[in-house]
């Protein structure tokens, strides 16, 4: 064949047929898209849902503070209002920040101690560790070293 006889791509069976699958793909894509946003076809379902086959969620539960929080809040209010008893009484407010970044410092770290400590020791429940009780306190500081939050 000669240079002028030689035929483009696209006038050759392969050229027509990857022209003509490009064209399907194209279109294919648009119509898709189109569906998408909404600017083609119906969007209702074919079948539309009894009432009685819908599943419905069921009802938010009332959640309530494991009971282990609530002794933790507790212990942490016990610890923060012995070493601040002129605030006895009443909460800490919005603008006082450092009572709050103290409590919650207690919170996590002393009250938790705290907690472990007279889990073990139920008998000791209300009372605080003598100074005599040497080995009561070297536990109390073990537990202490465990806990991330109080590093």
């Amino acid at each position: 064949m000669s240079e002028k006889e030689q035929k483009s791509f696209f006038e050759t069976v392969p050229g027509i047929i990857t022209a003509v699958g490009g064209l399907v793909t194209a279109i294919g894509s648009l119509l898709i898209s189109l569906n998408t946003v909404g600017l083609l076809g119906n969007n209702e379902p074919a079948v539309k849902p009894s009432p009685e086959s819908v599943v419905k969620p069921p009802p938010e539960p009332v959640v309530k503070p494991p009971v282990k929080a609530q002794k933790l809040d507790d212990l942490a209010d016990r610890i923060f209002y012995e070493r601040h008893p002129e605030l006895r009484g009443r909460k800490i407010l919005p603008g006082e920040t450092a009572l709050a970044q103290e409590w919650n410092r207690i919170r996590w770290c002393e009250a938790i101690v705290d907690y472990t400590f007279y889990e073990r020791h139920p008998e000791l429940r209300d009372r605080k560790i003598l100074p005599g009780e040497k080995d009561l306190a070297r536990e109390w500081l073990d537990i202490k070293k465990t806990i991330n939050s109080c590093r």
